[in-house]
């Protein structure tokens, strides 16, 4: 859990900083909580006939969008129990996605406005974490993903405002090997939705 952490942390920083600002661009960073459904987080593991998740996910959205209606964002999420848990004989069971988005937003009256509706779509990795206990068999690995979506931010004030998202997420993983879970990575796919508090500079 706290490796898994660390390599968010690490990869949010440098999706952000290695976008260039444009002048008199806003900065948002909006730090998440919600949940995935439909798609992947439907399947079983090892062909049985119900999935026992909990699809709870977490992260942080932030990048900058210009005067106009054009952005970029990174976007890193975090699910500790995605896939089947097994009845507890899968000890590891988690998700990471890591995105680059082009982040389309129009404020209502403005660039100041209030009320900011926006889509993104991009592309990134897709991060499955299985194993069995005893340190039996294991699946981590990069997979190619892309996303899409958007959302609805209302700005309390000039610096802090209430977002609510909703994304789709697909797997793009031609190569693939097969593994031990039964887990077809190659369109591996769900929904995500989140709320968090967006703060802007």
């Amino acid at each position: 859990m706290r490796v898994n952490r660390i390599w968010m942390a690490a990869a949010a920083a440098c999706v952000m900083l290695s976008a260039a600002p444009a002048r008199g661009a806003d900065w948002f960073a909006t730090p998440f909580f919600g949940g995935n459904f439909g798609g992947a987080t439907d399947q079983p593991l090892f062909g049985k006939t119900e999935a026992i998740t909990n699809p709870s996910t977490f992260g942080v959205t932030g990048g900058w969008t210009g005067k106009g209606w054009l952005g970029f964002e990174g976007d890193v999420a975090y699910a500790p129990s995605f896939f089947d848990s097994d009845n507890g004989f899968i000890v590891k069971r988690s998700l990471t996605t890591v995105m680059g988005n082009v982040r389309v937003a129009v404020p209502f009256g403005g660039h100041g406005g209030r009320l900011r509706p926006y889509a993104s779509g991009g592309a990134g990795l897709l991060r499955p974490n299985l194993e069995e206990a005893g340190g039996g068999a294991a699946v981590q690995a990069n997979k190619f993903a892309w996303n899409v979506g958007g959302g609805l931010t209302g700005m309390l004030n000039d610096h802090v405002g209430i977002t609510g998202d909703i994304r789709y997420t697909r797997a793009m993983d031609k190569n693939e090997e097969p593994n031990p879970f039964g887990v077809q990575f190659d369109g591996l796919d769900f929904w995500r939705t989140a709320a968090g508090v967006t703060l802007k500079w």
